[in-house]
């Protein structure tokens, strides 16, 4: 069920984001901001109550100007104090139903642009750790792994196990631009893992997991492993993308934030959705 649920939202977050792989990832940020917005104000309007929400927000700031206007009076301002926290009660308790409707897609949102944003794509020349992390009752010493890669790729055939992590760890060379490959051979089985070599804005999958549901929820670019296989997952340390706004570095994370908060007073006016 989750593999279909991943190519579905794959496919969306694909379409939207196709036509603006740039280098500068900006302009498909500010896009898909605005998009996620309009999509969460719409659930917000769908599930919500405007007339109690406006109700109950009119008598918080009615309990808030009573504080200011009885401010000489201790008794009137503390009993105020009160009634605002119950007005904040009610408040939130009219915002609880479109909350919770909008985390679900606000979730599978933020693991999309994930893949786009928090990392960029190796450029030709660079190197990269490749970890191959075997499963518990692997014995990580004993058990041979043979490495192959696309002709875009270079992998170093002297490994490092760490037996305390139950891993193998390569280093992997960017040779020309292009979707290459790795393939990881354990038991006569070979794995295969995307690379992408790339100078513009591109979906990255940095790891590949075995089946399991909030394994693949997280990782939903490529197929999972078997879960028979004794490799547990395949990663490619890819380079941290920056973002700046002039000269200051600002995460991906912050900036959707920032950008849905602004599109979110904008538009929520004209697509009727009160908060």
């Amino acid at each position: 069920m989750m593999r279909y649920l991943n190519a579905i939202f794959n496919t969306i977050g694909d379409l939207a984001l196709w036509a603006f792989r740039w280098s500068n990832p900006w302009p498909a940020m500010i896009v898909v901001s605005l998009l996620a917005t309009i999509l969460l104000l719409l659930i917000v309007r769908a599930f919500s109550n405007p007339t109690a929400i406006s109700k109950s927000k009119r008598k918080l700031i009615a309990r808030v100007m009573e504080i200011h206007l009885f401010r000489n009076d201790p008794v009137v301002a503390f009993s105020a104090c009160w009634r605002i926290f119950k007005a904040n009660l009610i408040y939130f308790q009219h915002l609880i139903r479109p909350i919770c409707c909008t985390a679900v897609p606000g979730i599978l949102i933020l693991i999309q642009l994930n893949c786009w944003f928090s990392h960029r794509p190796l450029h030709p020349g660079e190197t990269a750790i490749l970890k191959v992390q075997l499963t518990s009752a692997t014995p990580i010493l004993d058990h041979k792994i043979k490495v192959v890669a696309s002709d875009s790729l270079t992998v170093d055939p002297q490994s490092l196990r760490i037996p305390s992590l139950n891993q193998v760890n390569l280093n992997l060379r960017a040779d020309q631009l292009g979707t290459g490959w790795v393939e990881i051979i354990s038991d006569g089985v070979p794995i295969r893992k995307e690379v992408i070599v790339a100078d513009r804005l591109a979906k990255l999958s940095e790891r590949k997991v075995q089946a399991g549901f909030w394994d693949m929820l997280l990782h939903p670019v490529e197929t999972p492993i078997d879960v028979s296989s004794p490799v547990q997952s395949i990663e490619i340390q890819y380079p941290q993308r920056k973002m700046y706004v002039g000269l200051m570095e600002i995460d991906w994370i912050i900036a959707f934030l920032l950008l849905t908060i602004i599109f979110g007073v904008i538009l929520k006016g004209p697509l009727k959705a009160t908060l």
